[in-house]
């Protein structure tokens, strides 16, 4: 008799997958401030977002929308570093840069524009040991597999990505 099972290989990567949902739940709690300043809380980490003093707020740590530039870099770093590894390779160095625009008036309501940004432009310099052709195809999986990156996709946000990689002979 068939063993029946939810696993399947992964054509692309050669490994097994799941096909049963694995739900993680992401919590930020945040508490007003006053002054267009929120604490915030995740995991026990406590942090601000707060907006600028010309905005009228205490500039005491970056705005909500630079958290969320930050999250695409973190994001895409975390899923650099967890790709090349499935594939074997390794990662000598690795800078991820993310520059995003975004039209103000959506926020303030002054014109029909959206609120979030209007272009990301994607910076990542990356030295491992992987080819030309394989560092490539690593690129296509991590834009495939960010997170961060899928939801800044989905919300229709252009976003451009140059990679600078520098390829050495494994050590």
């Amino acid at each position: 008799m068939p063993v029946t099972t939810d696993r399947h290989l992964d054509e692309r990567a050669g490994r097994p997958t799941d096909d049963r949902p694995r739900i993680k739940h992401v919590r930020a709690r945040g508490e007003w401030a006053g002054s267009y300043t929120t604490r915030l809380s995740v995991r026990g980490f406590d942090f601000v977002a707060a907006e600028p003093r010309s905005f009228g707020g205490d500039d005491s740590g970056p705005t909500p929308m630079e958290y969320v530039a930050a999250a695409l870099a973190s994001c895409l770093t975390v899923v650099v570093e967890a790709v090349a590894r499935e594939r074997g390779h390794t990662v000598h160095a690795l800078h991820v840069e993310a520059d995003a625009t975004q039209d103000v008036r959506g926020f303030a309501g002054t014109a029909d524009v959206p609120p979030y940004f209007s272009h990301v432009a994607l910076a990542v310099a990356l030295r491992t040991d992987a080819t030309a052709s394989e560092a490539e195809v690593l690129r296509q999986e991590v834009l495939r597999r960010c997170p961060a990156y899928g939801l800044v996709a989905a919300a229709g946000v252009p976003v451009d990505d140059k990679w600078d990689v520098t390829t050495e002979a494994a050590r």
